[in-house]
């Protein structure tokens, strides 16, 4: 795995740092998730990716596009297990608030 991290180009992020409270009440620093969120958005508009691919809503995905999504992927099985996990995870928190009708 190389150690070389992209700092030009669509990449280039700034270091915006937000201080985040662990359950047991210490500081960290890192991220907030909206910043991670709009760097992505902005890095797929510059990459020239669609805006249907950018703004799909909850009620879009389904287990065909999921499906579709993992075959597509050029990674180890067991990455794609990784990514399907958290996909889970997020699909689950959707589900209980009450944006999709099923459960993945």
């Amino acid at each position: 795995m190389s150690n070389r991290k992209r700092k030009h180009g669509i990449f280039a992020v700034n270091s915006e740092v937000v201080l985040l409270s662990s359950s047991k009440g210490e500081e960290r620093e890192g991220t907030h998730i909206s910043v991670a969120l709009e760097t992505v958005f902005k890095q797929m508009r510059i990459a020239g990716n669609r805006p249907r691919t950018i703004e799909i809503v909850v009620e879009d995905i389904d287990l065909d596009k999921l499906y579709h999504y993992l075959d597509v992927l050029q990674v180890t099985p067991a990455t794609k297990l990784i990514r399907l996990k958290s996909i889970k995870a997020v699909l689950s928190k959707f589900y209980n608030n009450g944006w999709l009708a099923d459960r993945f």
